[in-house]
């Protein structure tokens, strides 16, 4: 998916966790909430970016892929380009570590913000396996 969907995505989730589980919390918090969650669910593709921008220095088939831009027009072109250079499993491994990474920052450093810290990064993982099929 595009980073405004997992954005969209992670945003959703919260706002359905902060209905049903946390319904004291207020507005501006579960706003805030959303925005963290998505945040970091969209964050969490900055792997795939840097990772072919640097590779299409050497790679000729990856240029015309180093500009997001490119990637929005024509995503599923993209995700096949990535498959067949095999970078499908590399991005599955540096995404499952910035989760992990970003879950531990939420969990020792904003304990306060540790429930949508969580809620965008593993949504964000979640919505990517279906790529990872194939």
């Amino acid at each position: 998916m595009l980073p405004q969907s997992h954005f969209a995505v992670a945003a959703v989730v919260t706002l359905v966790a902060v209905v049903l589980f946390y319904p004291d919390l207020d507005r501006l918090d579960a706003l805030l909430w959303m925005v963290v969650a998505g945040v970091v669910a969209a964050l969490i593709d900055i792997d795939v970016i840097l990772m072919v921008r640097r590779r299409s220095r050497d790679d000729p088939e990856l240029e015309p892929w180093a500009s997001p831009v490119a990637v929005m027009r024509d995503f599923p072109e993209f995700i096949e380009m990535l498959r067949r250079k095999g970078l499908l499993r590399t991005i599955a491994w540096t995404h499952l570590a910035s989760a992990v990474a970003a879950t531990l920052v939420g969990y020792l450093l904003l304990p306060s913000l540790f429930i949508p810290i969580v809620i965008g990064a593993w949504s964000h993982l979640a919505t990517d396996v279906r790529y990872l099929k194939g």
